[in-house]
């Protein structure tokens, strides 16, 4: 599992001091703390950012608001984190379309709801990690699975199989599990095409299929684990593996 990686534009260091320190706590990743447009700038095009808190002021000159007005149309979710209680800042900033606008001195609780929140809405989700059973956000690229105070990201096309388990989806992962509320279906439905189902109650991962052994109805992964292969699908797998050649 990977955490999910933040960066916060922040130019008073005892204010980013602070934010790093919950945002750890909280086991997110910061990837950087940047007191510059400029610097913040670079950093989103070298780095996969997977959300940004910006205080809109650094010194007299609104930089939160003019970072925001350039990666509003980065597909990246931000929020302002400010000391800023005025009305006209205010409006300026709501233009840029955050997923929230939050004062300070924070609230570590309110900063920890309103991620959750903002990776939801951002998902277009909502709700989905107020379940009380294994709650998850499919993203296009990541699974955001919550697991007790914690949100991790799980990379899809790292996923090696799904298989049903009880009410929910065990996801096999960099050889761990974890379980999801998401029906089978609907999991197919959504994941890309190189996943494929291989019996009624398993889907597996194409990129990461070792050995078929279709006479034994039997898929071996890369990292040994070993899925059924019912009659049913048998066809259509080797008929896509062909296609992959």
């Amino acid at each position: 599992m990977e955490k999910i990686n933040i960066l916060v534009l922040e130019d008073d260091p005892k204010e980013a001091l602070s934010i790093k320190n919950t945002l750890i706590d909280n086991d997110y990743q910061i990837t950087a703390i940047c007191s510059t447009v400029d610097e913040a700038q670079q950093i989103l095009e070298e780095e996969q950012i997977d959300f940004c808190i910006l205080d809109i002021f650094l010194g007299k000159i609104m930089g939160g608001i003019q970072l925001a007005e350039k990666i509003s149309g980065l597909d990246i979710p931000f929020l302002f984190l400010t000391s800023s209680k005025d009305r006209t800042v205010f409006e300026k900033a709501k233009l840029t379309n955050p997923f929230s606008y939050l004062l300070k001195p924070f609230n570590e609780l309110e900063l920890m709801f309103t991620l959750e929140l903002a990776i939801e809405k951002f998902f277009n989700q909502h709700h989905a990690f107020s379940l009380e059973e294994a709650p998850t956000v499919l993203g296009n690229e990541y699974l955001f699975v919550k697991n007790a105070d914690r949100i991790s990201k799980v990379e899809i096309r790292q996923i090696s199989s799904i298989e049903v388990e009880d009410r929910y989806c065990k996801v096999m992962y960099n050889q761990k599990s974890y379980l999801i509320k998401m029906a089978l279906k609907r999991v197919i439905e959504i994941l890309p095409s190189y996943f494929v189902q291989t019996h009624r109650n398993s889907i597996v991962n194409l990129h990461k299929i070792k050995d078929i052994y279709p006479n034994d109805n039997l898929i071996v992964l890369i990292d040994d684990e070993k899925i059924s292969l019912s009659e049913r699908y048998k066809y259509s797998i080797m008929k896509k593996l062909n296609i992959m050649n």
